[in-house]
């Protein structure tokens, strides 16, 4: 197959494609004349089988009894449910291990992957804002690009991608069984465990075979320590190894941080640190604490001793070298060296790679427990505020410099940063690589507003979520969103910052508007129009009138959105505006198309798209496009309908949108329907379907059914192309 590509000036700007010979593949669409182009919907490439468990410690010793015995409860389960075991028990006992260990052991059972997730969340997260981000991790890690982020929508997307597969999922720290219940896999086979201080008797409900670890056994706690410090050096001591045994309660936890701490010291004696541990085995939190205590107080680096404190009390879900540079004032050399200290002293566990973040690391919560005491005596409450502080800056600073290269047409607010941050995630200002790191921080962005409101930092809380604003227009997480943008107008009011409320008022319309929440949508629309008229904020009034204008077209006012349309365009025309003017002249355009006027849309969105490419702004350029080919269509100029189609798809391939791009698919099907030409629309519609599988579970099941409506020689094709099961 060759290819050319042709330029002309005229009408909106017209680009044409020639493609001759041979065949197309996947989403690849001729741009001109369709003529009887076949196009093969052939799958992208199965992304490899996700295998995230942690690693098991090298160091591992005995369990064997309960290895036997989640052997056997995975044996006598049913044909037809999965195997679930709920692993219970006090901290530093070696759950998360023990679940990695176990299902290590059964990788071959689970041939499709095996998935992990950490379930760890303050008191103040939702359950629903942890469930809604690792249901999005499940879903991409097996392939699928998740266009929404509502809960229900999302374990029910889970469910139907894991139909038919077999997966093992650690579903790590619970707080609680409705935490878990939304994470379940789908249809049978698969080998899931959950770890949980708590036994979590709800989950009993759902065949759950309980498991509540015991600490290790005394003469396998012995055998542990030699592993890690050395068989030489504790060869005939067998004294000293019961005593530090025993004072560190048998705990896996504790055994290897004391372990650790003697390998790094390999003058002191064993009997020397045997003396003053825990002489009560059966208190185990104090067992935990006294170990901690003697590994912290053996670490000779300041700067390591200050970070293990601080890094503590800031609300971040992971740590990672760029935020211990900034919290802890280092250079990024020192951070990474502190960094690599604390992990090779077990204070901290290496995570390892994670996208848009590098290198991660985190606390056990035991171990968190013991740096938030050490922080509030020796650093006071004054230097935690600091250290907060310090990392609610960083994600204020990363996050505005991914909106400029992601959203660089969102309106500019004031940023007040505590402390300059170096560009260093994202340094080359890419676009892809600021996405990631949005991405990978936005649960960060909740646990800071959350935190930072409670503090009473109403500046900070709005502030990030106005840099936000990159996760709602390319992420689509419009759940938390809105509960961002909730929480963002009361800090505005608390503050006084009229500008800031109405800012948070009008970008939470569009996060209503994609939950369906249109009457709430309208009444945060009014309300910022109303400040905005009073504030004589021109560009503000055109902003809120024009979501107005939306919001009544989705409600079906179609006479009310015409005016408010009317409003908006007026008030971005004496602004001088042409990218605001153009955007209003889109939904003017749909309006037309809704009362059947097509010519009139194109004299609107003509001009619309023609300033939208100007300035750069390729998705709603895009999205112009896709209007003017409807509105070709309809007056029966098919040949210009499709070469626009072909513009958006160009579009949307650099903005990126895969929504985008199956809206052009769909109306290449559309258009070859409209010819008989039954052939091509099932490539085209095939090919929607492809992505639609990955992004969009509502999308899929309609034009599923579309397809069943289509001749019978096609439904070959519809099943080749739906997804099993």
């Amino acid at each position: 197959m060759t290819g050319s590509q042709h330029s002309e000036v005229g009408g909106a700007g017209a680009v044409c494609n020639l493609i001759t010979g041979g065949t197309a593949r996947s989403t690849t669409v001729q741009a001109g004349t369709v003529g009887r182009l076949h196009i093969n919907a052939t799958a992208s490439a199965r992304p490899p089988a996700p295998r995230q468990l942690l690693p098991v410690p090298g160091t591992w010793t005995d369990r064997r009894t309960v290895l036997r015995d989640l052997d056997a409860a995975a044996a006598a389960a049913h044909a037809e449910v999965s195997t679930l075991v709920v692993v219970s028990g006090g901290g530093g006992v070696g759950k998360t291990a023990m679940a990695n260990k176990w299902l290590r052991s059964h990788a071959a059972d689970t041939p499709d992957g095996q998935l992990y997730a950490d379930l760890t969340r303050t008191p103040e997260q939702p359950t629903s804002a942890l469930v809604q981000r690792l249901l999005r991790h499940f879903l991409r890690s097996v392939g699928h690009d998740p266009g929404t982020d509502q809960v229900q929508e999302l374990a029910a997307w889970w469910r139907s991608a894991s139909h038919g597969h077999r997966f093992g999922v650690l579903l790590d720290n619970a707080c609680g069984a409705e935490d878990v219940l939304p994470l379940l896999p789908g249809d049978t086979g698969h080998l899931i465990v959950v770890t949980s201080r708590e036994p979590l008797p709800a989950l009993r409900a759902q065949g759950a075979t309980a498991c509540e670890l015991q600490p290790l056994e005394p003469a396998a706690a012995e055998r542990l320590l030699p592993r890690i410090v050395g068989a030489e050096r504790t060869r005939g001591q067998r004294t000293a190894l019961e005593t530090v045994a025993r004072g560190c309660g048998c705990l896996p936890l504790a055994l290897v941080v004391a372990a650790t701490g003697l390998s790094t010291h390999p003058a002191r004696p064993l009997s020397v640190y045997a003396h003053g541990l825990s002489t009560n085995p059966e208190h185990h939190e104090r067992a935990i604490m006294t170990v901690l205590e003697r590994q912290y107080a053996d670490l000779g680096d300041d700067a390591a001793r200050r970070a293990y404190r601080l890094l503590s009390t800031v609300p971040l879900s992971e740590i990672e070298t760029d935020a211990v540079a900034n919290v802890c004032d280092l250079s990024h050399e020192d951070a990474a060296a502190v960094l690599r200290c604390l992990a090779g002293t077990r204070l901290f566990e290496r995570l390892g790679p994670r996208p848009g973040r590098g290198v991660t690391y985190r606390y056990h919560d035991a171990v968190r427990a013991h740096a938030q005491q050490l922080a509030e005596h020796e650093d006071g409450e004054a230097a935690i505020e600091d250290a907060v502080l310090r990392a609610g800056t960083w994600l204020l600073a990363t996050l505005t410099r991914a909106e400029r290269i992601l959203t660089p047409h969102h309106r500019r607010l004031a940023r007040n940063l505590h402390h300059h941050v170096p560009a260093v995630a994202f340094a080359g200002d890419d676009h892809m690589d600021a996405l990631r790191w949005v991405e990978a921080h936005m649960p960060d962005v909740e646990l800071m507003v959350r935190d930072a409101m409670k503090r009473r930092w109403y500046v900070l809380v709005w502030q990030l979520v106005h840099a936000a604003w990159p996760g709602v227009h390319h992420l689509r997480l419009l759940t938390l969103s809105y509960e961002l943008h909730r929480l963002g107008v009361e800090a505005a009011v608390a503050c006084g910052d009229r500008l800031a409320q109405r800012e948070m008022l009008t970008t939470g319309v569009i996060a209503l508007r994609g939950l369906q929440q249109l009457p709430e949508a309208c009444a945060w629309a009014e309300q910022a129009a109303e400040l905005a008229r009073e504030d004589g904020d021109l560009q503000g009034l055109g902003q809120a009138t024009h979501e107005l204008g939306v919001c009544s077209r989705a409600l079906g006012d179609k006479g009310a959105a015409a005016q408010y349309l009317v409003e908006a365009f007026a008030f971005r025309t004496e602004l001088g505006d042409c990218r605001a003017m153009a955007l209003t002249g889109i939904v003017q355009g749909q309006l037309d198309l809704d009362d059947d006027q097509p010519l009139r849309a194109i004299d609107r969105v003509g001009p619309a798209h023609v300033d939208l490419r100007q300035v750069g702004d390729s998705m709603n350029a895009g999205r112009a496009c896709l209007v003017l080919a409807d509105a070709y269509a309809r007056i029966g100029l098919l040949p210009r309908a499709v070469e626009l189609l072909g513009m958006a798809e160009r579009y949307f391939q650099v903005a990126p949108s895969q929504s985008g791009q199956a809206r052009v698919l769909r109306m290449r099907g559309q258009l070859a329907e409209q010819e008989d030409d039954f052939e091509t629309a099932r490539s085209h519609y095939s090919a929607a379907l492809l992505i639609y599988k990955r992004t969009s579970p509502h999308d899929l099941q309609e034009l599923t059914a579309h397809l069943r409506t289509l001749p019978e020689e096609c439904q070959e094709a519809e099943e080749r192309a739906s997804p099993s099961p």
